[in-house]
């Protein structure tokens, strides 16, 4: 049994950290949103004796056991609905940048879940729901995509409309990625602040228009940026090369932003790339798109 996933990346078009709980996890306030850049996972699922297999066409960085979240996914699914007697493969064919707020990670974790339901069928979804969550915050969403609020550490998910029409966008990631932990570490070390919510943004969505992009934030570019210049100077770039929004994803370092035109955008990317610089251009990917 063989199975080609379509796992695609996801944006923050709106990321606010509304608290700390005592077991250290940060509470926070998010809307995010697929876009067409994507991994694509080749799963095949074999009889045999209960191996995993993971192996990747992409970089050193990307680790091919435990460490995971496809390898994870892949240990919790046949675990949790105690399938013996198969092997199953899993070929990572990279295109998502890693340590980049984009859910690269993530995205496959649930690539792995969606394709390993796809051929057993076992239907139960709130199982899948909690295991899922149990391997990463973003899994969860990343199961089906399109646009959602995310409450909580990121498990109280709430569908939002989508992005209008096929915006064009570009995103970008420099030499260096952001680690997560840091982030949150060095956003906690700020002076404190009253926390944004995210219902303009949702409310913005709902109008079909692109005055969302007025709502545009994430709470981490303030730190980020202050650690790591070259990523404000990738926005900055994108703004000057004819972007009417642009924002920093997740803890970073990609950014990404919107055009009004794609010659624009392809402009804008050529030239980054020409600077050494991951750049892509790409689309919102809806739910209807999976």
């Amino acid at each position: 049994m063989t199975k080609n996933i379509i796992c695609p990346a996801k944006i923050n078009l709106f990321l606010e950290i509304t608290g700390k709980r005592e077991d250290g996890y940060h509470t926070i306030d998010t809307v995010m949103h697929t876009v067409s850049l994507s991994d694509i996972l080749h799963i095949d699922v074999t009889r045999g004796e209960g191996r995993i297999k993971l192996s990747s066409n992409g970089s050193a960085q990307i680790p091919t056991d435990e460490k995971n979240i496809a390898y994870r996914a892949a240990q919790k699914y046949i675990s949790a609905f105690d399938i013996k007697g198969y092997d199953i493969s899993v070929v990572i064919d990279k295109r998502i940048p890693v340590s980049a707020g984009l859910g690269g990670g993530s995205t496959d974790g649930a690539g792995v879940f969606r394709a390993l339901e796809e051929i057993f069928r076992i239907g139960d979804k709130k199982t899948l729901d909690d295991i899922a969550l149990s391997v990463g915050a973003d899994v969860p969403f990343c199961m089906y995509g399109g646009c959602m609020r995310a409450r909580g550490i990121g498990e109280i998910l709430t569908p939002a409309c989508e992005m209008p029409g096929k915006m064009c966008m570009v995103i970008a990631k420099g030499s260096r990625g952001v680690n997560t932990a840091k982030a949150y570490s060095d956003a906690d070390k700020k002076s404190s602040y009253v926390p944004k919510m995210a219902d303009q943004m949702i409310k913005s969505l709902e109008k079909g228009d692109r005055s969302f992009a007025e709502h545009l934030f994430n709470r981490f570019e303030e730190t980020v940026f202050a650690d790591i210049p070259e990523i404000a100077e990738i926005k900055e770039f994108l703004v000057r090369g004819g972007a009417f929004a642009s924002l920093m994803s997740g803890s970073g370092s990609a950014v990404y932003a919107f055009f009004d035109d794609k010659k624009n955008a392809s402009a804008a990317c050529e030239g980054l790339i020409s600077r050494g610089i991951f750049a892509c251009v790409t689309e919102p990917f809806g739910k209807a798109d999976f």
